[in-house]
């Protein structure tokens, strides 16, 4: 069994929800929408409970310069927020997704998609250590988001 290094992404993510497909392995499928996204992976709500490192293929949409281009690749569940074991409270149930076999087309689409996330819309940051501000970023005005501040990321490091 390969084993993955667990660590947190630093990539930038933004808010965003849309429909997602799974095909797994086994012939089972779900659907569920994403939370978050990032060019490393993504936040599903599903209810249906995931087991960390199962792999799948995904499929979804993005709204894009007056089109839906299509992102598909295989992923892994890196991590899991159901009841019994809650790591974000702040977040609805689910799984985050580690993207693992993303084209590097899909993956310059995915990339200029982030980059051209309505600036307009900005959130508060914040430090989910010590609660210092971290100033603006995109996403729904008016809501806070959390990062690591660097005198936080040098203490706990």
């Amino acid at each position: 069994m390969k084993t993955y290094k667990s660590t947190k992404s630093t990539l930038e993510r933004i808010l965003i929800e849309t429909a997602v497909h799974c095909d797994f392995l086994c012939g089972e499928q779900l659907s569920g929408l994403s939370s978050d996204l990032s060019v490393g992976g993504m936040y599903l709500k599903t209810k249906n409970v995931l087991a960390i490192d199962k792999n799948m293929s995904l499929s979804f949409y993005l709204p894009f310069k007056d089109r839906k281009i299509a992102i598909t690749c295989n992923a892994r569940v890196a991590w899991t927020n159901y009841k019994c074991e809650r790591l974000k409270w702040d977040y609805p149930p689910g799984a985050g997704l580690e993207f693992l076999s993303l084209s590097s087309q899909d993956s310059s689409l995915l990339s200029e998609f982030i980059d051209s996330y309505d600036e307009l819309k900005k959130m508060n940051m914040t430090c989910a250590w010590c609660g210092k501000g971290l100033g603006m970023r995109k996403g729904p005005y008016g809501t806070t988001s959390h990062g690591i501040c660097g005198q936080c990321k040098e203490t706990h490091s």
